[in-house]
């Protein structure tokens, strides 16, 4: 084991040089009174203000005791030990004291504490084994594997959940492979799936089949929201079937739209994109409505000619019917430039802007009419109107940073006053 010396020889290599004669020895002897200092005040601490805090668990108790991190953990953990080994232990006492120390135990703490599990009465296994895995090191979690297999469900789950969040992200697929759904708690499940899509996993990491036979909303939420992130084969028809359900399903729309986010992100998988034609066949026959909506937007980024025309069918319907309606007129040229039809809607949009030229309509133009003005004219390839409409907007080059990398301006960038109001790519 290297030596304190050697450590801070590896960690500051240039401290040595800069260090007159027995100074990096004065520099050791310095870290180790400090070290010292601060686990006699943690023990002071404790013997204090413990008390205390056995005797009225609350935020304010703790946070005192949290100044003392991480080397309250040492007591902390002593009084664990005492209570676990005492002719007549004290549950609930067990319990605050976890609590505390899942707030305040570092890697050699967990590895401590993860020892003491067999002895924690059996309601506390759970939660310790929690706090143990998420500030455990490599072997304090490669330890905790044992409990995948304990006889109690709630520790099971606990390890597994855990893990999956926590540990090595090259370890998780081994893991999901192996879940049983019928074995778990598949509410608490779906969180951890949901918390789980946020991690840069291996590609290809596969789910369970089992788990696409399983019920329960949050469940399928985790589940849908998890292959947004990682999409899953052969899982076409699931997603159609979810993302369609009847409106007396009571399917709320956020999760429907999650379910056509999932088949969107696996679409390049799917072999037979039989659920492309399902959705066009939804838009016929379903009255107009959020629901049509998602589906529609779905299949115009999917390339679908039939999700274009049934978003733009509202909009020209109104426009025809309201032909001196100038706001109506713009927002059917909003969604011309949305769905990529930039000649229509630079015809549409400069028709509406001559015909109110002068008038009190034109003074109402907002900026996000002259914005979408701009973005038609680039797409139609009309740059000298574009840039003059863009600089209508008076938005300030931060204001118009999110709109730099739209496609209809990419040809622009390097023109004036393309290259003075797109801010400049790092």
């Amino acid at each position: 084991m290297l030596s304190v010396s050697a450590l801070i020889l590896c960690f500051c290599p240039a401290a040595a040089p800069q260090a007159p004669t027995g100074g990096l020895e004065q520099l050791v002897s310095t870290l180790e009174q400090q070290t010292r200092e601060r686990r006699n005040a943690a023990e002071a601490a404790w013997k204090t203000q413990g008390k205390l805090y056995l005797a009225q668990p609350s935020r304010g108790n703790m946070s005192t005791l949290l100044d003392f991190a991480p080397y309250i953990q040492e007591p902390v953990l002593n009084s664990l030990e005492s209570n676990l080994r005492a002719a007549g232990s004290n549950p609930a006492q067990i319990g605050d004291l976890l609590q505390l120390l899942g707030r305040c135990i570092n890697r050699g703490g967990a590895a401590r504490l993860l020892l003491l599990v067999p002895e924690l009465p059996k309601e506390h296994r759970a939660k310790a084994l929690r706090f143990a895995i998420e500030q455990g090191g490599i072997r304090t979690r490669r330890s905790a594997h044992a409990y995948l297999n304990d006889e109690q469900s709630d520790v099971r789950q606990s390890v597994l959940e855990t893990l999956l969040l926590h540990q090595d992200v090259r370890l998780v697929p081994a893991l999901l492979a192996n879940v049983d759904p019928s074995t778990i708690d598949l509410e608490s499940f779906g969180v951890i799936l949901h918390l789980l899509a946020q991690r840069e996993l291996p590609e290809g990491v596969l789910l369970p089949h089992s788990f696409y036979d399983q019920r329960g909303l949050k469940f399928i939420n985790g589940l849908v929201a998890f292959m947004v992130r990682y999409p899953q084969p052969d899982t076409e028809d699931y997603l159609v079937e979810r993302a369609l359900l009847p409106r007396n399903e009571g399917l709320a729309i956020e999760d429907r739209k999650s379910a056509l986010a999932a088949y969107e992100s696996g679409s390049a998988a799917f072999r037979w994109r039989a659920g492309t034609r399902q959705m066009t066949r939804f838009l016929k026959d379903e009255n107009p409505g959020e629901a049509t909506y998602a589906v529609a937007w779905t299949l115009h980024r999917l390339g679908e000619k039939s999700g274009r025309k049934h978003l733009l069918a509202g909009p020209e319907e109104r426009a025809k019917a309201n032909p001196n309606d100038w706001r109506t007129q713009m927002l059917l040229g909003r969604m011309q430039v949305d769905v990529g039809e930039f000649n229509s809607a630079y015809k549409t949009i400069k028709n509406t802007f001559e015909e109110i030229d002068g008038t009190p309509a034109g003074r109402r133009l907002s900026p996000e009419d002259y914005l979408y003005a701009a973005r038609a004219a680039a797409g139609a390839r009309r740059p000298t109107e574009s840039g003059r409409w863009l600089t209508a907007t008076r938005y300030s080059p931060i204001e118009l940073a999110p709109y730099r990398d739209l496609p209809e301006f990419e040809a622009y960038l390097k023109k004036a006053p393309f290259n003075h109001l797109f801010p400049v790519a790092e």
